[in-house]
């Protein structure tokens, strides 16, 4: 019975501190990506014991499409679902929460840079003899 009461208490104490999160607006930002792979990578984070995220999926998919933009891509589009992971734990409780999403750059790609090597009527490519 005591055993009983105990859990109830854990189940309880876990019921309330959930209660007591708060609904706050997060942002999406690039945390990592690659023009040449035509990825890029999204994610905010928060405090689970005292928020509840809430988010906007066309702010992320805006953000990912003018950072693909940027690159020369015509778009993005997400590349799978999102995926949340705890980032800081204090003891066994988590603090820090992070959701990531992945975005993948679609449209011509962008021809990678270079330099023109120097004609050979250019004074700089003639020989001397």
């Amino acid at each position: 019975m005591q055993r009983f009461l105990g859990l109830m208490l854990c189940v309880l104490g876990i019921a309330v501190l959930a209660g007591c999160a708060k609904p706050a607006y997060k942002n999406w930002a690039a945390m990592d990506g690659s023009r040449n792979d035509g990825t890029v990578k999204l994610a905010f984070t928060w405090d689970p014991q005292r928020e509840k995220p809430e988010s906007s999926t066309y702010q992320a998919d805006d953000l990912a499409a003018q950072r693909c933009a940027a690159w020369g891509y015509a778009g993005a589009q997400p590349f799978g679902g999102s995926n949340q992971q705890c980032v800081q734990w204090s003891g066994n409780l988590c603090v820090r929460m992070q959701v990531e999403r992945v975005y993948q750059c679609i449209g011509s790609k962008p021809r990678p840079a270079y330099k023109q090597a120097p004609r050979p009527d250019t004074p700089y490519s003639r020989t001397e003899g």
